[in-house]
Parts: C-alpha cells; sequence; structure tokens
C-alpha cells in the first residue's frame, strides 16, 4: 500500500515480538490511537495490561487520515436530534469537544511535538439547493447551544453557496502523537509489541487465550481496538457496519490557504485543508469515498477535479484509507457480549477516528476499572436503532450480491502484464495472478478467508480487497486490515479455510 506522509515523515518504531507465552490482566489489541488511548488512560490506575501491535504502531487507520479533530461531521446533528432527541444530540457534541480538549491536554502535559493547532471546521456547500439542508442543520446546532456561525465565503479558491463554521476545532499530526504516547506508556514499564497480530482467541475457565506469533497471552480482559473487531462471538458485527474506504491527496504549497479545514455536504464529497509539516506547508485534500473493494463505484475525476481546483500539476503523495460505518451515525463502543464484562470493543467511527478513538479510550477504561460514564448508552454496541432500517437492509443485500458476483465472474485466459493484476480459474477454483515491476508472478487463491467473498484487485494500492466486509491483502496473500485473520495462501498452499471467528 502507498504509504501516508505521516507515515513518510516520521520514523518507524522498533518494538519487539511477542515471543513467549505472557499472562496478564488485561490484553489491549491495537496500537492504533484507541488502543494507545486506553493504555494512558488504563495506566493512571497502575492497571496491568499490555498492547500487542499485527504492523508497526499507527500504520494502520490511525496513520492514514486527514489530521481532523473536530466535532463538525456533516450533516449530523438535525438527524441526531429527530432520532434520539436534544439530550443525546448534545452529549454527541460534547463528547467530542471533550476529546479535543483531553488531546489538546495530554500534548501540553507530556510536551508532546505533534503540530497540535486549534482552527475553524466548515460544512459547505456549492450547490444552491443543498443551502437549505445547511440551514436546517444550523439551526439544530443553535438549539443545541453549540458555537457556530453561517458563512458564504472562505479563503480556498471555491465559490461556496453557505457555510457552517464550528470555532475552536483542532488539526494534528497524527503518527508523531501515538508514538508519544507509547513512549509515555514505555517509560511506565507498560509492554508494548509490534508485528505480534492476534488471530485468534479461545475462552477456558473465565481466562481468555489468545494466539499471537505461535504463543499465548493469557488475560483476563481483553480490548479489539482493531478497528473491526475479528473476534465476533455471535454478535454478527460485520452485518452492523459497511466499510468505506476514501483517497487523500498531499502536496507541497506555497498559497495562503489560512487553517481552516472544510468538507462539502454533497457528492463526490470532498475535504481539504492546509497544514504545516516540519515547517513545510502542505495542501490535504480527501475524496473518492466509495465501498472497500467496489471500485466500479468510485469517482474517476477525483484526482483531476483536485488538481484543477487548486492549479496543482502534481500531487506529491496520495494513499488510500478506510473505515467503517454504522448505520445511525453512532460508533459501538463498549462491551461485545451485552453480559460479558471481559471482552470489549470499539469499531465504526464513521471516517470521524481521531476524536472518537479518545472517547474510546476513556469509555472503554471506564468499563475495565467498572466506573461510570456519562456516554455509555449513547455508544452501547447493543443498541437496536441503526438495525433493520433501509440503509441496513440495502448494504447487507449489496453484500449478498458482491457475494455471488464474485463466484460468477468471468476470468482470463492470459497471465498480466507488469505491475497488473488479473483472475483466472485453476480446476474450478479462482486465483489472484499478479505480476510485479521484475517480471515475477504471484498467484493467490482471492477467495477471503473471512466469509467467503471474491477479493476484487486494487490498482493503485496493489492489494486484493474484499469488497463484502473490507478486509484487505497484499499482492503475496498477506494480511492488510481484517476482520480476516488469515492470509490469502498461494497456489503452492492450497486453498483458503474460512473462518469469521463467528464462535
Amino acid at each position: 500500500m502507498n504509504a501516508s506522509k505521516w507515515i513518510k515523515d516520521t520514523p518507524k518504531t522498533s518494538y519487539p515480538k511477542i515471543e513467549q507465552d505472557v499472562y496478564i490482566d488485561t490484553l489491549i489489541i491495537g496500537a492504533g490511537l484507541t488502543g494507545l488511548t486506553t493504555g494512558y488512560y488504563l495506566s493512571q490506575a497502575m492497571k496491568q495490561f499490555i498492547i500487542v501491535e499485527a504492523d508497526c504502531i499507527g500504520y494502520g487507520a490511525s496513520g492514514r487520515n486527514t489530521c481532523k479533530l473536530t466535532a463538525q461531521h456533516g450533516l449530523i446533528y438535525k438527524s441526531l436530534i429527530q432520532k434520539y432527541g436534544y439530550t443525546l444530540a448534545k452529549q454527541y457534541y460534547d463528547a467530542h469537544m471533550e476529546a479535543i480538549e483531553s488531546i489538546e491536554e495530554i500534548v501540553h502535559k507530556h510536551q508532546i511535538d505533534c503540530d497540535f493547532k486549534r482552527c475553524n471546521s466548515v460544512l459547505f456547500t456549492q450547490e444552491s439547493e443543498k443551502v437549505p439542508n445547511l440551514q436546517d442543520e444550523y439551526q439544530a446546532c443553535i438549539d443545541l447551544n453549540i458555537p457556530c456561525s453561517f458563512i458564504d465565503t472562505v479563503q480556498y479558491p471555491l465559490t461556496i453557496q453557505a457555510g457552517i463554521m464550528f470555532p475552536e476545532q483542532a488539526k494534528f499530526h497524527p503518527l508523531k502523537y501515538m508514538i508519544a504516547l507509547a513512549d509515555i506508556l514505555t517509560k511506565k514499564e507498560i509492554a508494548i509489541y509490534e508485528h505480534s497480530p492476534v488471530t485468534n482467541i479461545i475462552e477456558e475457565n473465565g481466562t481468555y487465550i489468545a494466539l499471537c506469533n505461535h504463543r499465548k497471552i493469557y488475560a483476563r480482559n481483553i480490548v479489539q481496538a482493531t478497528q473491526f473487531p475479528f473476534y465476533d462471538q455471535h454478535q454478527f458485527l460485520f452485518a452492523k457496519t459497511y466499510p468505506m474506504s476514501s483517497s487523500i491527496l498531499c502536496t507541497p504549497t506555497t498559497a495562503n490557504y489560512g487553517d481552516d479545514m472544510l468538507i462539502n455536504t454533497e457528492s463526490p464529497s470532498i475535504s481539504l485543508h492546509a497544514f504545516s509539516i516540519q515547517g513545510q506547508t502542505c495542501l490535504m485534500v480527501g475524496g473518492n469515498s466509495h465501498k472497500t473493494g467496489q471500485f466500479a463505484k468510485e469517482d474517476p475525476d477525483y484526482v483531476q477535479r483536485a488538481k484543477k481546483m487548486f492549479g496543482i500539476e502534481h500531487f506529491e503523495d496520495m494513499w488510500s484509507t478506510q473505515d467503517y460505518m454504522t448505520f445511525d451515525h453512532l460508533p459501538y463502543i463498549g462491551k461485545l457480549q451485552k453480559n460479558n464484562d471481559q471482552l470489549y470493543i470499539a469499531t465504526g467511527y464513521c471516517k470521524w477516528g481521531n476524536t472518537t478513538s479518545n472517547i474510546a479510550g476513556k469509555l472503554l477504561c471506564a468499563y475495565l476499572l467498572k466506573q461510570p460514564s456519562p456516554y455509555r448508552k449513547l455508544f452501547d454496541p447493543h443498541r437496536l436503532s441503526s438495525l433493520f432500517s433501509l440503509t441496513f437492509l440495502k448494504e447487507n443485500m449489496n453484500v449478498a450480491y458482491e457475494f455471488v458476483k464474485g463466484k460468477l465472474q468471468p476470468c482470463d485466459k492470459e497471465y498480466p502484464q507488469k505491475g497488473q493484476a488479473r483472475v483466472i480459474e485453476i480446476q474450478n477454483h479462482l486465483y489472484g495472478v499478479y505480476r510485479d515491476e521484475q517480471d515475477e508472478l504471484y498467484i493467490v487463491d482471492i477467495t477471503c478467508p473471512h466469509l467467503g467473498c471474491i477479493c476484487i484487485f486494487n490498482q493503485q494500492d496493489k492489494t486484493w480487497d474484499c469488497p463484502c466486509h473490507g478486509s484487505r491483502y497484499s499482492y503475496t496473500g498477506e494480511v492488510i486490515k481484517g476482520p480476516s485473520t488469515n492470509r490469502l495462501h498461494s497456489y503452492r498452499e492450497g486453498r483458503n479455510q474460512i473462518d469469521p471467528h463467528l464462535f
């Protein structure tokens, strides 16, 4: 996969691998923003825990985002009022504003050099027919006593019809922040392990055993801070969420765009802001939103439109990012099983993970320490409000369609050219063939080991992506992103085994 600007800009960490069995009170799986934040707050209670990461710290979605810290999440507050009422809608805003303040407090307390900066956020439209939607959202914000203003101009080279500005939002360098959190934990003698993927979890006499690097981690409590929980235990979370991918463009600029962060209301969506990295101003443009693995829904003009909009000939960096969406636009943070006080999850951040991860860290810590939190009800994974809605039915019908479509797709009869991939049939089974620039062929079984959908090749990132539940694999078959924990077997290794970890 293409590296993000944050990953390119920051030296890679070098924490050890799990190489022995471990006995611990709490295991946190995932060293992204959620896992490290949970660890940060848990460490203040002197709780015994470790953190394990499948790759390097922050190399997942946490290190591939647009660095925004904001409570302005599109046209959401009117919708929240209609679904949940004024109290819970205000709680949503308060939770995210508290998250920004908590991150700022951590940055200042530990003198973290992560370019944290307060700024405005603007939700805008360029279409006159969408102005009433913004006016309704603005009124909802006023009713909730959210500080904001209605505007009709911005500093960017855009002509807008209307916009809503939220003051006192922020931006930061997410990877520098995560590395600093890891360093804080290390100084407290909290063990962090990299390149240590958990492939299964087994329950045994009230203790959970996580299998990792052919070793066993014995833990009373487990937190899955992995963006999507691979260990499901009959909760069918893959049916309660759906994966969305986006692309981010970044390039140095000498233009003065100010500090405001912008995002539009219409489709195709566009998110943009300028950010200073090591004294150099870079323009960051996000968009091209589509369901993971479903490339027919991509925005083919995304890059060219961005170039034309800003008069840029070439974007220095381009990478993809991914998140899971819920059907009521609220994340799931809390107990995996309603009556189980040992397994916890955080997922469905709906593309707003920078602030949501801080909320999750504090809320998960409250669960583990048996402390109250005003946000338990709002983010309860077992609420029923989003299930059996029209969107729920539509997205799960789409999964069924992609499953059947993948099995019936036509196969190629010739091997691909350099840098390309094709699907071929060998002994009545589908395989993906990629030819690298050194003319070497990689043939893998592209049946996703999670639930059996057929993966599609992502030409931009050179990955095999599952169009059903968002698992992603390198062209050599290694797992890049779950929910799958099993790699794609090469042709010589045999066929993949399906294991969704439902039981």
